[in-house]
Order: structure tokens, then C-alpha cells, then sequence
């Protein structure tokens, strides 16, 4: 039943990269593949299920498909000159740039307040993470528009730096900052990439980096990087996509199925559905950015080569977080979740 799916969501994904693509065809690209992973969601949180979930998203990619395919039977203009040509980036680096600044600087004050900052705030405090990070040091690595660095300083951090390579997401970091009414000396946002962050051998106590490596090309120069400016016996929080899960295989098959459409365009159409801004993240992200899907035994085996240790598993602790806590108590759990989403912790030996 697995290979049904998984099957067709890509077949769909090489029949549309096939075929030409003008801004019409577009349109409905992106709303079919959206709405089949908004449909997908309710069954995603639902640990109760009464169908087999790889039949349930069987049906899902088999209602895109008809969608997608019914303008072939339109008697459409010889060539392909009003198709799109997307331009293909040289590494993911580059790729994902543009994408998560206009993604991240979505948020206001009111939603970073009541939103953002909180869930970290909660995740912090579910995994026993305080006295980790009270009276240290921190740096958040892809620190985004700093909600986990607001996090960690609410929970006792001495100072933050949050790292990122996008203008764009560091400007609106500072003004969410402002507007909180939080010091510059207590939460420093620098321009840097992931690889070289420019700062001094073993200076900070607690480092993280929040669903930032699994868009990289070389997430262990990433890593390494970590292990240098933390202190020995320092810990690192990770949040990194696990492999297998029916979410993330829709997704990124939507993401080859609208590879050809430049990424403005496809976060454009999504900002018309009028989607929450929560939803119209997880879309905009998860049908447009590149993951690499990850196993517990492989990322902690990578992670010991360069020299942590000490791993423990962490959970999300909301509704749509899947880790190996919600797999366990889901009927279905290790056939719609496979690995899981893989928080922990660990420590540099």
C-alpha cells in the first residue's frame, strides 16, 4: 500500500515537470497540491483512524491528479511561450534566501507575541531545558525573526545572538525585538551564514538551530561549526525532519510537481487563499523549500563523529508535532510519521 502512494505523488510530480506551464495551469497546480495537503492535515493529527492512512492518501494524490489533469482536455495554443522558466539556484543556500525571508517577516508583533515566542517558550519548558540555559551564553544558528532566541533569553539566558544569512529576517528580527521592549545587549542579531559565524572558539553555553541544517548542502560543516564556539559540556538543541512520514512525502512531492513555477509566484497564490499565517507557512515552506529526511540512528551517528554525546529525544507538545511520543500513542503512528519529527538535545564532550 506504501509504494501506492508514494508512487503516485511522484509520477504526478514528473508529469507536471513534463508538461508546460503557463500561469493558468500554475494556478491550479498550486491550489490542487495545496488543498490535497490541507486535507491531509486532519488525518496527520488524528491518532484514531479507522481507514489505513497510505489508502487515505492514495485517494488524496488520485483527487490532485484529476485536478491537474483535467486542463490537459483544453485545446490549448501550439508552443510553450507563455510557460514559466523557473531559474534554478546553484545550492540550496541560495535557493532558500529569498524563500524564508518573505516567509518569516509574515509575522507581526501580535502573532510573534502570542504565538511564536510562546510555543518555544512551552517546548523549553516541556523538555526540561531551563537549566541548561539559565545563565548562559546562547546562539541560535538560522535564528529566523528570533522566536527561539526571545525563548531562551524569557528562560534565563544571560545574552542570545541569533544568526542569519537574510536581511530581510534579521531587520524584522530587530523590530520585533524593539517592540517587545528587549535590550540589544541582551539579544544581538548578526548577518552570517551557518558555516561561519564568525565568532570565537568555545563562547557560548547553549547553542541551537531549529529546522535550519536539513536545507543545507552540508549540514556537518554546519555542525562542526556548533561544536567549535560551544563550550565543553555545552548543549545544543536540534529540531531536524525525519524520514518516512506520509506529511512530508506529500509535501515534497508537491514541491517537484512545482518545481518550473518561480517560488514568488507560488507564495503569491497562497497569500490569496487567505490561509492563517501559521497554515500559509507550513505551505509556503514545505511545497517550495528542499528537505533532507533524516533517521535517528544516522543523525546521531553524524553527530557523534564530530563529538556529541549525551543524546536525549525531546518532544514538540503541540497538536501536529509527531515525535517518538505521539508515534507510540497513535494507532497508526509509524506508518504515517515513520521517524518522526527528531528534537533533542546533546551535549560536547
Amino acid at each position: 500500500m506504501k509504494a501506492s502512494y508514494v508512487k503516485k505523488i511522484y509520477d504526478l510530480a514528473d508529469y507536471c515537470q513534463a508538461k508546460p506551464c503557463s500561469p493558468l495551469i500554475a494556478q491550479q497546480r498550486i491550489a490542487a497540491l495545496a488543498l490535497m495537503n490541507l486535507q491531509w492535515w486532519p488525518n496527520h493529527s488524528n491518532p484514531n483512524l479507522t481507514e489505513h492512512p497510505y489508502l487515505i492518501a492514495e485517494r488524496l494524490v488520485s483527487q490532485a491528479e484529476a485536478t491537474i489533469k483535467a486542463l490537459d482536455l483544453v485545446d490549448w495554443a501550439e508552443g510553450d511561450d507563455h510557460s514559466f522558466r523557473a531559474e534554478r539556484k546553484a545550492n540550496m543556500e541560495s535557493m532558500h534566501e529569498a524563500l524564508f525571508q518573505d516567509l518569516w517577516t509574515q509575522y507581526d508583533i501580535d502573532k510573534f507575541r502570542s504565538d511564536r515566542v510562546p510555543r518555544y517558550q512551552r517546548r523549553i519548558d516541556l523538555n526540561d531545558l531551563r537549566s541548561l540555559i539559565e545563565g548562559e551564553n546562547c546562539v541560535d544558528f538560522g535564528c529566523g525573526h528570533g522566536n527561539f532566541a526571545h525563548a531562551m533569553l524569557s528562560r534565563g539566558a544571560s545574552t542570545v545572538l541569533g544568526l542569519d544569512f537574510g536581511e530581510a529576517s534579521l531587520r524584522h528580527a530587530e523590530a520585533m525585538r524593539d517592540a517587545l521592549g528587549i535590550s540589544p545587549e541582551k539579544i544581538k542579531f548578526k548577518k552570517s551564514t551557518v558555516y561561519d559565524s564568525g565568532e570565537l572558539d568555545e563562547s557560548f553555553g547553549f547553542a541551537s538551530q531549529n529546522g535550519v541544517f536539513h536545507h543545507l548542502d552540508d549540514e556537518d560543516r554546519a555542525y562542526r561549526e556548533v561544536y567549535r564556539v560551544l563550550k565543553p559540556g555545552g548543549w545544543f538543541w536540534i529540531y531536524t525532519v525525519g524520514a518516512n512520514a506520509i506529511i512530508h512525502t506529500l509535501f515534497d512531492g508537491s514541491r517537484l510537481a512545482l518545481q518550473n513555477i518561480p517560488n514568488s509566484y507560488i507564495t503569491d497564490h497562497l497569500k490569496q487563499m487567505n490561509l492563517s499565517t501559521g497554515m500559509f507557512y507550513q505551505l509556503g515552506d514545505s511545497m517550495i523549500a528542499v528537505y533532507r529526511f533524516e533517521t535517528w540512528e544516522g543523525l546521531t551517528a553524524r553527530l557523534g563523529k564530530i563529538g556529541f554525546g549525551n543524546f536525549r529525544r525531546c518532544v514538540g507538545g503541540f497538536p501536529g508535532d509527531f515525535g517518538h511520543d505521539v508515534i507510540a500513542a497513535d494507532k497508526y503512528g509509524h506508518e504515517k510519521f515513520g521517524e518522526g519529527d527528531l528534537r533533542l538535545v546533546c551535549q560536547k564532550l
